[in-house]
């Protein structure tokens, strides 16, 4: 009985089918299919977690560096000042805020020029870093303890204002009090580091209404002069970027008198060849334009007679007149 059981099962064992029916097949799909979906929207959920953890590192880094700059250089920048509301309290006070560029950090040497490429995300909105993107820097007016530290990215927007470069021209005249010509110095100077354009961008110009020489090359793109040869004339100095004035300066030139003093024979009659001392009276007078009589002294005139200088105190030598 036994024999003719384990017969029977086997032949049934025979005559079953190998492998996976239809309806098995699709289960397994389904379910690899739910396995792999779940799989995928995790690996996709990560990466995106992980470029955005990526941008924001970047941006974040910026930021330090940013707030590095303004401390390290805040005796070299200047600051716009605006009010501020406690919502809470409705009081007023002031703040103080700068902007400085991704340019000025790598100008700088807190950050590389490969920052370029890195990647970050504002408004949304994912591109790379460019060299013109600016960092809004705000601090109390008082303490100057720093309160906020934020990327603007390429929106201008307060920072407009603060990016802007503020110059100063200097002009020096020499000599002073009355000559024939001045020599005219203009020396100009940005004191705004902060600028999104670099020194290179900026334009030194000047002009003198009146009849002048031009100086020679300077050794320096902030500095020019010139010889100004013509009285009452305006000497203007500007400092441009582009179309943009950044700064100008302007001073009267006077005390310009080409005629110079003129010296002439005061009452005196007789022979003009004498012997012993002789007591000639001159009349010191300016007939040119721009001095007056106080701007020199007898002391600063000196009498010459066929290439004698005659002292002013006198003398008993023999001149032909």
């Amino acid at each position: 009985m036994i024999a003719i059981q384990v017969y029977q099962n086997m032949k049934k064992n025979k005559n079953k089918k190998n492998g996976f029916t239809l309806v098995e097949l699709l289960g397994t799909i389904v379910v690899l299919s739910i396995v792999l979906g779940i799989v995928g929207l995790t690996i996709t959920n990560t990466i995106k977690k992980a470029k955005a953890k990526s941008y924001q590192v970047t941006i974040n880094e910026i930021e330090s560096y940013a707030n590095d700059y303004l401390i390290e250089n805040s005796n070299r920048l200047f600051f716009l000042t605006k009010k501020i509301k406690n919502e809470e309290t409705n009081e007023e006070y002031l703040i103080e805020y700068q902007c400085v560029t991704v340019r000025n950090l790598i100008d700088y040497g807190y950050l590389n020029n490969n920052i370029e490429e890195s990647k970050i995300k504002i408004n949304n909105e994912v591109r790379t870093v460019s060299k013109n993107d600016y960092i809004y820097i705000e601090r109390d007016y008082k303490t100057k303890a720093v309160n906020e530290v934020t990327y603007n990215g390429g929106d201008v927007g307060v920072c407009e204002r603060a990016v802007q470069a503020q110059g100063d021209i200097y002009i020096a005249v020499a000599p002073a009090g009355w000559n024939t010509y001045k020599n005219i110095t203009i020396n100009y100077r940005i004191n705004n580091v902060n600028d999104v354009n670099t020194v290179g961008n900026y334009t030194y110009i000047y002009s003198y209404n009146k009849n002048h020489e031009d100086g020679p090359e300077p050794n320096s793109e902030t500095t020019r002069t010139l010889k100004a040869t013509e009285n009452n004339g305006t000497i203007i100095a500007k400092i441009m970027n582009g179309d943009t004035e950044i700064a100008s300066a302007s001073e009267l030139i006077d005390d310009i008198d080409l005629i110079g003093p003129v010296i002439k024979e005061g009452n005196y009659s007789g022979n003009k060849t004498v012997r012993g001392k002789l007591i000639y009276p001159l009349v010191v007078t300016d007939e040119g334009i721009g001095a007056n009589y106080v701007s020199f002294t007898a002391d600063d005139i000196t009498v010459k007679i066929g290439g004698i200088t005659i002292p002013q105190n006198g003398t008993t030598e023999n001149y032909s007149l």
